[in-house]
């Protein structure tokens, strides 16, 4: 019987580099042919010199050049474990990327940063339209401008995004919204910060950097688990999984420490991920988007260069990179404005041209029904199956589960305070291009607790099936079959439920129990939402088959 071996990181002295100490661990670990790479218990501090320097694509994050800690490549069954262990970094740095990796398991360690990605801030008074304003956390000031991470990416945008927060509860107001302030021609006097506009006294967050150093980025990985590991802070995703197989999040939190705000956007992102897709036992707060989104990529086609060939373009700019799919792989071709699929053509070879466009040359010749413009999405063997229970899930700002282009669908056993939707099964071809329908979803022993609460969310349901279709097909219903079962939701008297474009409804043994914690302001216009302030708390739209039974507290 092979014994299990195991090589220690060596715990380096206080303010030293551990990227060596890392880098040393990992070669000796593949000379040997170690089953883990370990850990000590206590602070390993990593600054951005002797890290990886690698060109990467993120999706739904910023690319480029990124400064990798611990990059992973290629690695087969492997487990990185640490014990009371704090991976703490100085800088721009990229914590954790796995490249072509199998059966790896990373667990037992929490990743924070020193630089702050969203600052804590105070408006201290205003007048005369100006407002005057205190930053936490490390800043400089020089020539006008608010200087943050100091490095050449710092504050690209030229912009700070300025968000009221209410400390005591966690939050941000029910009626907040965001102030725009380009960072130029300010004052700086006493610690504060003179901008022009005036904005009620008390504190804010200021998010000022793009989604350039998302906490762990798993790509092109098959059998990974992530399990006992905290996210304080990241600048993008906490977790990123890009066209993997077989992922499973458990025991993982992404929640802040010593500042508001944990991840600067998506605590966990799964994109173009296959197999089974597992999140349990998780907690995510304090993020300034939604807790967990699992989705396909939608890919808009233009003609090729004869009738077996179709060129693949980039729908979101932060989607580039990638070739969109893999020969073997079968095209759905989808009608962009009703999101219906009329043909599924296999894929014979791929050519990537750049980062936005792909060749891609067809089994057989494109469908008669095809113009250009028209969007296809990757059904690959093993469609996705994601699971999500016994989850807490509290955002800043953003959704709780965000979910399309499933084979199936699970949220059981967890408890939601979302400003959006706890729920929300989407479907979108012409924004951010997210595939695509869920065949079958059951929602199920969760507690939605003052949900979709703020008032300028997208999406104005606690629970939402809201492909993003701008013209209905007759008897096309996008969506498969959605369950919502055995929940209780708490909330003032508003539409809870709303369902577009699905096959069969059914909406059983759910408890409504109300309050005045928040007041409900139905959106003025259309967004993701055709409920009106008059709506039950259940409404319907293009469903084919509506089964309400055993519900309490209904109206």
């Amino acid at each position: 019987m092979r014994l299990n071996v195991c090589i220690y990181v060596e715990l380096p002295a206080p303010g030293e580099n551990a990227v060596l100490n890392w880098q040393k661990a990992l070669k000796q670990a593949i000379e040997y042919g170690a089953d883990e790479i370990c850990f000590h218990p206590g602070k390993y501090e990593f600054f951005p010199e002797d890290c990886t320097e690698k060109f990467l694509y993120f999706s739904n994050n910023d690319k480029g050049i990124k400064t990798v800690a611990l990059h992973l490549d290629g690695l087969k069954n492997m487990t990185i474990r640490g014990k009371n262990t704090e991976l703490f970094f100085h800088g721009r740095i990229s914590p954790v990327v796995a490249e072509n990796c199998n059966n790896l398991q990373l667990e037992g360690f929490t990743i924070d940063f020193e630089d702050s990605f969203v600052s804590d801030g105070c408006i201290t008074d205003s007048g005369n339209g100006v407002s005057y304003l205190k930053i936490q956390g490390k800043h400089s000031f020089s020539d006008g401008k608010i200087h943050f991470c100091g490095d050449k990416f710092d504050n690209l945008s030229g912009e700070l995004h300025i968000r009221p927060y209410l400390p005591r509860k966690g939050e941000m107001p029910w009626d907040a919204n965001v102030t725009v302030v380009k960072n130029k021609d300010l004052q700086f006097k006493d610690g504060l910060v003179s901008i022009p506009c005036e904005l009620p006294a008390g504190n804010v967050l200021i998010k000022h950097e793009e989604r350039l150093c998302p906490g762990i980025v798993l790509s092109d990985c098959s059998k990974i688990t992530v399990r006992d590991v905290v996210i304080h802070h990241a600048a993008g995703m906490g977790l990123l999984a890009q066209f993997c197989s077989d992922v499973t999040f458990d025991q993982v939190k992404v929640i802040p420490r010593g500042r508001s705000v944990s991840a600067s956007d998506d605590a966990m992102h799964m994109v173009e991920c296959r197999g089974n897709l597992r999140v349990s036992n998780c907690e995510c707060a304090g993020t300034l988007d939604d807790s967990l989104n699992v989705h396909g990529i939608y890919r808009p086609t233009s003609a090729g260069k004869d009738k077996r060939h179709v060129l693949l373009g980039t729908g979101h700019f932060q989607q580039a990179g990638f070739p969109g799919a893999r020969p073997g792989d079968t095209l759905e071709f989808v009608k962009s404005a009703t999101g219906f699929a009329y043909a599924e053509v296999a894929v014979a070879h791929v050519k990537q041209l750049d980062e936005n466009q792909t060749l891609i040359e067809l089994a057989e010749p494109l469908p008669r029904q095809w113009t250009p413009g028209d969007c296809v999405r990757v059904l690959a063997p093993g469609q996705a199956v994601l699971e999500v229970e016994n989850c807490t899930f509290s955002t800043l700002r953003g959704r709780g589960v965000l979910a399309s282009g499933l084979e199936s669908l699970i949220v059981r056993n967890c408890t939601f305070h979302t400003t959006g939707a706890a729920v929300f099964i989407a479907g979108d071809c012409t924004a951010w291009y997210e595939t695509g329908p869920v065949r079958y979803a059951i929602i199920e022993n969760n507690c939605f607790d003052n949900c979709c609460y703020q008032r300028f969310s997208s999406t104005r349901e606690t629970v939402s099936v809201y492909p993003d279709i701008s013209r209905c097909r007759r008897n096309f219903y996008y969506h498969g079959e959605i369950i919502v079962r055995n929940n209780v939701f708490i909330s003032q008297k508003r539409p809870q439920i709303a369902v577009f474009s699905a096959e069969e409804v059914c909406i059983d043994g759910n408890s409504f129990e109300y309050n005045n914690a928040y007041p409900f302001d139905p959106p003025p216009q259309k967004v993701y939402s055709f409920a009106k302030k008059s709506s039950g708390c259940t409404i319907f739209k293009q469903v084919k088959n509506v089964i309400t039974d055993n519900n309490t507290g209904i109206y």
